[in-house]
């Protein structure tokens, strides 16, 4: 049997195993290949942004991008600002 790498986002792979394999990805390609990594830690992100307006009900437009959303007023009061940093880091990586 193999024994699956250790992982940072190990957690996401609790509640969302989908998403853990591009948390995965990112990781992998992180030295190898930078721009990959950034892709898929943007996705991971996109995925990530809309559960959380999704679990907490937030108010939330259908053509509202990503940065309307990590800067909206009721996001932001449920996200950590240094987590929130990060994310707004990756929001930039196109």
């Amino acid at each position: 049997m193999i024994t699956p790498q250790p992982s940072n986002f190990a957690f996401i792979g609790r509640v969302w195993p989908e998403l853990l394999i591009h948390c995965r990805n990112a990781e992998q390609s992180a030295v190898s290949n930078p721009r990959v990594a950034g892709i898929e830690a943007r996705f991971t992100l996109e995925r990530l942004v809309d559960h959380i307006v999704e679990a907490y009900g937030l108010r939330s437009v259908s053509d509202w991008n990503l940065n309307d959303k990590l800067n909206h007023r009721s996001f932001k009061d449920r996200v950590n600002q240094r987590i929130h940093d990060k994310m707004n880091v990756l929001r930039r990586f196109r």
